[in-house]
């Protein structure tokens, strides 16, 4: 179960975004020697490329607690915690500078809580080699969300602050141009979250909204199997964007 969930969670997106990222893990080369994860959140991510590479040196993950609600990281499993760096802090090229330069990053749902997004893909531009690669998510806007009890609560929570995020997310070209006028070439990209994963994240966003955890995890396997196919296909529109980049 561990391969299919970031961590012990009942949430759809993490599930689902955990299931897309996975499936373009290989684009970052076939033996990269160091890894980062700008924004780990607790580090899953982090574990993960460490078994997904079994000759990566080092992958170190970056993040400020408090970010998206986290408060710390999760244990590293012993089978890799040689090979990983968890590092508390705002990510910039001085926390890193005596671990990188690094042969690919990732920056999964990080964009969006961050004021200065130009300058944040600029540095992480620069602690990876020339033609680095990187795999970035974001959330798109406008936001489709067919519930509207969540579309209003997000909307709320972006309004008055009370939620992590700066911005509600990047339209196509909005987004494109920042990462061309940051450093990065776009070898790849997708729409994620499609019209049913939509209507399944708004559901469990109500669902845990009002502690209605039974229901969740009864979904559980439906989530999984839905997060599976949606590796293979991609909505043409979706509430998000998936990118592989490389540094010009």
């Amino acid at each position: 179960m561990t391969s299919l969930l970031p961590r012990a969670t009942l949430g759809a997106g993490a599930i689902m975004r955990w299931h897309l990222v996975d499936s373009w893990l290989q684009a970052l080369g076939s033996e990269p020697a160091r890894l980062l994860d700008a924004g780990c959140g607790r580090g899953e991510y982090v574990a993960r490329l460490a078994r997904r590479f079994p000759g990566v040196r080092r992958v170190v993950g970056v993040d400020k607690a408090g970010r998206d609600g986290v408060e710390g990281f999760a244990p590293v499993p012993p089978d890799v915690v040689s090979r990983v760096i968890l590092r508390e802090g705002e990510f910039s090229p001085a926390v890193v500078a005596d671990v990188g330069p690094f042969d690919g990053v990732l920056c999964v749902d990080v964009l969006e809580h961050v004021s200065d997004d130009g300058r944040f893909l600029a540095e992480m531009a620069t602690v990876l080699r020339p033609s680095g690669r990187a795999i970035v998510h974001v959330p798109a806007t406008p936001q489709r969300h067919p519930i509207g009890w969540s579309r209003r609560e997000l909307e709320r929570m972006l309004q008055d602050g009370s939620g992590q995020h700066v911005r509600e997310g990047y339209t196509r070209e909005g987004i494109a141009r920042l990462l061309r006028d940051t450093g990065w070439t776009i070898l790849r990209e997708r729409a994620t979250f499609g019209r049913i994963a939509a209507w399944w994240c708004d559901a469990d966003f109500y669902l845990a909204a009002r502690g209605a955890h039974t229901p969740r995890a009864l979904a559980l396997p439906l989530t999984v199997a839905g997060a599976l196919a949606g590796r293979a296909l991609g909505p043409r529109q979706g509430n998000g964007w998936l990118f592989l980049l490389e540094r010009r």
